[in-house]
C-alpha cells in the first residue's frame, strides 16, 4: 500500500482509496493533480492483480475501498456480477482515436472508459545490432533463432493486458496458427516474466532486446533519448482503461469527483502529460506523430469480448500448462530445433525429422472446435473438476509432444554431425 506523499496533509480526513492493476507510481502521477485541487484530501492508491483485487473487494481488506483504475474485462465483470459497483455519473463515452465499435461505457454504467491503450513491439537498438537483428514490427519476426533468450512477456494468468493481448493473437491468426505462434515465441523466451510492468525494465536492464507491451509502458523508454524504439503492430489490440466506484467505498462523492476529473479537459490533458500515459478520449494533440498514432488505433478491429470473456480460464489454464511451467524445457527443444535448421545440408530424412519436431512443438493439445464450443467452455468454468483433469490431459499429452519433439531435433542434428 502506497500513501500519496503530498496527500497528508489532514491525517483526520478519511483516505480515498483507489485500487488498480497498473503500477503504484504511474497512478499515483495522475492522482497528484486531482489532489492538488483540494487541499486537505488525502489519497491512497494500493497496486494488486486483477484476480486479488477481486477477492479482496468481496471479502478482503479492500471492502471498503472506493474507486478502481484497470483495463481488466474480467475484473470489471467480475465486480459487477457480484454486485459490488455504483453507477457512474457519466454520458455516453466517444472517442476520436478509438475503433469503431469499441465499448466505452458498461450499459449499466457501472464503468467507463476515460483513455485507451495499444499494443507494439519495443526494443533496443544496441542489442539488436549486436545481434545482427533487424527492427521488428510483426509477432513473427520475433521468432528469428538469433533472439534466442532475447525476447519476454508475462502470462495471462498474472496480467488482464497480456491476456487480451494473447486473445487477439489467437483471434487474428486462428486457434492453431495463434498457438503455435505463442509456443515458438515461448522457445526464445529465456523466463516468464512475473508481471508485465517489469518487461520494459528487463529490456532497459539488457537482459533482453525486444519483447511486446503497451505503449504507456514502452513510452518512457521510447521517448528517453536513448536506444529504445518502440512501434505498434500492424494487427493490435486496442485497449480501453476504466474507472469503476466500489460500493463498499466509503468516499462516494470523493469518488464521483475523481470519476467526473479523468473526464475533464484537465484530466484528460494529464493522461498525456503522467507516467499514467493513456491515449485520451478528447483534445489529442494535432501534431504529425500524434496523429499517425490516432490513425494507427483507430484502424484495428477490436477484440470479440464475448469470447475473450468466454474462455478466460481455459485460456489462462492453457498457456501456464503449455508455456509457464515448461518454460525451460519448451526453451531447450526449440533450442535444438533452430541448431538443426542453422545446418547447410540436411538429408531429406533428417528434413522429415526436423518437420515433424516443430509441429509437436507448436501443437497445442486442445482443438479449436473445443475452444470455441459454449458447451465445453461452460463446462470447464463451472465445473473445477472437469478443469483439473483436463489440465491434467493436457500436461500429460504436451509433455510427451515436447519428448518427442526433442528427440526428433536431437536426431537431425546428431546425422548431421556424423555426415
Amino acid at each position: 500500500m502506497t500513501a500519496l506523499s503530498c496527500c497528508l496533509l489532514a491525517s483526520h480526513a478519511q483516505a480515498l482509496t483507489v485500487v488498480s492493476t497498473y503500477a503504484e507510481d504511474t497512478v499515483a502521477s495522475l492522482l497528484r493533480d486531482f489532489q492538488a485541487q483540494r487541499p486537505g484530501a488525502r489519497l491512497t492508491v494500493i497496486s494488486r492483480r486483477a484476480d486479488l483485487i477481486q477477492r479482496g473487494v468481496e471479502s478482503g481488506s479492500l471492502r471498503h475501498a472506493d474507486v478502481v483504475l484497470t483495463s481488466s474485462p474480467f475484473l470489471l465483470q467480475g465486480l459487477k456480477g457480484a454486485g459490488l459497483l455504483l453507477p457512474l455519473a457519466v454520458g455516453q463515452r466517444e472517442g476520436r482515436c478509438v475503433p469503431p465499435g469499441l465499448a466505452l461505457l458498461d450499459p449499466q454504467r457501472q464503468f467507463a472508459s476515460y483513455g485507451v491503450s495499444g499494443f507494439g513491439l519495443l526494443w533496443n537498438n544496441r542489442q539488436l545490432r549486436q545481434l545482427g537483428v533487424a527492427p521488428p514490427s510483426r509477432w513473427q519476426d520475433l521468432l528469428q533463432p538469433a533472439l534466442h533468450g532475447k525476447v519476454l512477456m508475462s502470462t495471462p494468468a498474472r496480467s488482464s493486458t497480456t491476456h487480451i493481448m494473447v486473445e487477439k493473437v489467437l483471434q487474428d491468426q486462428g486457434w492453431q496458427a495463434g498457438w503455435s505462434l505463442l509456443l515458438r515465441l515461448a522457445g526464445n523466451m529465456p523466463t516468464i516474466a512475473s508481471r508485465s510492468h517489469s518487461v520494459a525494465e528487463r529490456i532497459n536492464d539488457g537482459e533482453v532486446a525486444a519483447a511486446p507491451m503497451l505503449d504507456s509502458s514502452a513510452r518512457p523508454f521510447a521517448e528517453s533519448g536513448h536506444d529504445f524504439e518502440f512501434r505498434y503492430f500492424p494487427s493490435f489490440a486496442v485497449i480501453p482503461t476504466y474507472v469503476a466506484l466500489l460500493k463498499g467505498g466509503e468516499e462516494r462523492a470523493q469518488a464521483q469527483a475523481l470519476a467526473r476529473y479523468l473526464f475533464s479537459p484537465r484530466g484528460q490533458l494529464n493522461l498525456l502529460r503522467t507516467a499514467h500515459f493513456k491515449v485520451p478520449l478528447n483534445d489529442w494533440p494535432q501534431a504529425p506523430q500524434s496523429q499517425a498514432v490516432c490513425r494507427a488505433l483507430r484502424q484495428q478491429r477490436p477484440v470479440d469480448e464475448a469470447l475473450l470473456l468466454a474462455r478466460e480460464k481455459l485460456v489462462q489454464e492453457l498457456y501456464d500448462q503449455l508455456i509457464t511451467r515448461n518454460s525451460e524445457q519448451l526453451r531447450d527443444t526449440w533450442e535444438l530445433i533452430q541448431q538443426a535448421g542453422l545446418q547447410s545440408r540436411l538429408s531429406p530424412e533428417q528434413g522429415r525429422w526436423l518437420a515433424q519436431a516443430r509441429r509437436l512443438a507448436a501443437d497445442p493439445p486442445l482443438a479449436a472446435a473445443q475452444a470455441a464450443d459454449p458447451a465445453y467452455l461452460a463446462a470447464f468454468n463451472r465445473d473445477p473438476r472437469r478443469a483439473r483433469q483436463e489440465a491434467l490431459r493436457w500436461q500429460q499429452a504436451w509433455q510427451a509432444q515436447l519428448n518427442q519433439a526433442a528427440q526428433l531435433a536431437r536426431r537431425a542434428l546428431v546425422a548431421t554431425h556424423h555426415d
